[in-house]
């Protein structure tokens, strides 16, 4: 059994706390936080979902306030880095640097610098490294994957993401909504849906981008995102955060296939259905599981057996996908289109 250390219990560290408490695999046997309440268990940090973060049972841990020193003094095997993004790189470095398995939040850096280094200290150091870019594990995107790759529907002619949320205002200090520290949408929510297409279609040609401020950061709030796979499939993915407090969130796609149309809405009772070509009646395929439960699981098991955790989503993966939100973000900067080399 890995024994386990959390570094940050805001959103998602607490959410994954939960997951990993409940899990064979690992013992979480240290916390690091600043904030008092967070390490204690007596504050809880919601969100634009429910990850059923009440309840928190925080057990007899060791406690920090300091991630860095949770590293250097803890008896732990594997740290869960889910500090704001510009801590992502430097944390995840010295935990491998002291000859620890490391599961970063994602996105996973500000810069593509800061992610090549990740990826060397975790070389370097022999340790896994895994970014939780976790709708590679969301039932409903794994379905979609599937018919992709089987070719049960023919092939895909159009995609077409969305996710929008009201402004994170629950993020301490308010960090996220600082586009320079948390790059804004494109970066910290943007990304989920650019990686899910890189991982499905393969890394586009060419992409353009309009984006622009909704009044919850300094920077970019909402972006419109068309990636170029040539003319046999169109590809669109929005994403925004807006100052509307009673919106909420809603994630969604539309796959049309040769012989299907799939539809996912998260907020939908049944959030799949497939609507096949000629005449036939709608279908709900069975989709069920706890994405984060599936990618806790997934790392731990990996690490256990002494192979690499990154076989769902590499850390050049994830680089990969910052770098293709940055050509975005450049894209809606210069106007243009950016060939993706």
């Amino acid at each position: 059994m890995l024994k386990v250390g959390v570094i940050g219990l805001g959103m998602m560290g607490q959410s994954h706390l939960l997951r990993l408490n409940d899990s064979p695999l690992a013992t979480v046997t240290a916390v690091a936080d600043p904030i008092t309440g967070r390490r204690e268990g007596t504050t809880v940090v919601g969100g634009n979902l429910d990850l059923g973060q009440s309840g928190l049972d925080m057990g007899d841990v060791d406690r920090y306030s300091d991630g860095a020193d949770l590293i250097r003094e803890a008896d732990v095997d594997a740290v869960w880095v889910c500090l704001p993004t510009p801590l992502h790189a430097p944390m995840s470095i010295l935990a491998a640097e002291n000859g620890k398995h490391v599961f970063c939040e994602k996105p996973m850096a500000r810069t593509v610098a800061q992610a090549e280094g990740m990826i060397a200290a975790a070389k370097a150091n022999g340790v896994g490294l895994m970014i939780g870019q976790c709708i590679r594990f969301w039932p409903e995107f794994v379905y979609l994957k599937e018919r992709v790759d089987d070719g049960a529907y023919g092939k895909l002619r159009s995609l077409r993401m969305s996710r929008v949320s009201s402004c994170p205002t629950w993020a301490a200090g308010g960090w996220i909504l600082d586009a320079a520290q948390s790059g804004g949408t494109t970066v910290d929510m943007h990304i989920h849906d650019i990686d899910t297409v890189r991982w499905i279609c393969g890394q586009p040609r060419a992409v353009q981008a309009h984006g622009w401020n909704q009044k919850c950061t300094d920077g970019i709030d909402v972006i419109e995102s068309v990636l170029d796979y040539g003319p046999d499939l169109a590809v669109k993915v929005s994403g925004g955060w807006l100052d509307m407090p009673s919106f909420g969130f809603e994630a969604s796609y539309d796959a049309l296939f040769e012989g299907a149309l799939l539809r996912y809405n998260g907020n939908w009772e049944r959030t799949l259905v497939v609507y096949p070509s000629g005449g036939s009646e709608p279908l709900y395929p069975e989709v069920s599981g706890d994405a984060y439960v599936r990618e806790v699981d997934h790392f731990l098991r990996c690490v256990s057996e002494g192979q690499d955790p990154g076989g769902v989503i590499a850390p050049e993966e994830a680089r990969d996908s910052l770098a293709l939100v940055l050509a975005l973000e450049s894209s809606v900067r210069i106007g243009e289109p950016v060939v993706i080399d």
